[in-house]
């Protein structure tokens, strides 16, 4: 299972060199300030001195969007899917129109976002149907 490892921003690099010397290997998400990793071991290492206070979250997602994290830059809309959490949506009105994120919540008519808007991360919370689901673009 993958794993989503948010870290402080500008310092990715820095932490997959750091992973690496623990013997995990990361890959850079397309999103800024997240790395992915299918080692479960993430979870013991964020723990160690070296990478203690860089990592700020880790969460299991499923293949499907670490392979959408992957690519990101070559996604195209679904309309027949709907946004739950841990998926990746685009948000289309409004004053995040454009950003790209994860759903971290969705509570009745409304969405909680983690988004990435002008090179930072932010939860922004907007109407549910004010944002689509994203999937990678199939060749």
């Amino acid at each position: 299972m993958p794993y989503l490892i948010q870290v402080l921003k500008g310092k990715e690099k820095k932490i997959r060199e750091l992973l690496a010397r623990h013997g995990l290997t990361a890959q850079r998400a397309a999103l800024t300030e997240y790395l992915l990793t299918d080692d479960p071991a993430c979870y013991e290492i964020r723990r160690r001195d070296t990478v203690k206070g860089y990592i700020l979250n880790i969460s299991e997602i499923s293949s499907e969007v670490a392979d959408e994290l992957l690519t990101m830059p070559e996604r195209i809309p679904s309309d027949n899917d709907k946004p739950s959490p841990h998926k990746l949506v685009r948000i289309l009105c409004g004053q995040w129109a454009g950003s790209v994120g994860l759903v971290s919540r969705i509570k009745g008519d409304m969405v909680t976002v983690h988004a990435e808007t002008f090179g930072y991360l932010r939860h922004v919370v907007v109407p549910l149907c004010d944002v689509e689901t994203y999937h990678a673009e199939m060749l």
